[in-house]
């Protein structure tokens, strides 16, 4: 497989995960208001861990979507990782993601 220096959208896929990031944050503090009233301080907690349950949520279909349309089916990263694939960047990111959720 060929490495992605050449391709400019598989490049810049950190900086691309990052900016979707930002988008679904602002999505998500849109939408939490609707399921999470702060009334009182003890609600605060529940409204935090509501923010975090939320953006997991839209996170994960903007991170599948977001490595199906930038990288290529199969590419390498140097010699020794020379079979790379959209799945298994997808599996890494989302691994995180939601171990984010579980610790949070």
């Amino acid at each position: 497989a060929d490495g992605i220096a050449g391709n400019c959208p598989a490049t810049l896929f950190p900086l691309l995960l990052s900016s979707v990031g930002i988008v679904v944050g602002l999505a998500t503090m849109m939408v939490v208001g609707c399921f999470y009233k702060v009334t009182e301080v003890s609600k605060i907690e529940g409204a935090l861990k509501g923010v975090l349950n939320i953006s997991t949520v839209l996170q994960t279909p903007a991170v599948i979507a977001l490595a199906y349309y930038v990288l290529p089916a199969r590419f390498a990263l140097d010699e020794k990782f020379d079979n790379v694939t959209p799945e298994k960047c997808i599996a890494s990111v989302l691994l995180g993601l939601w171990s984010g959720l579980v610790i949070g």
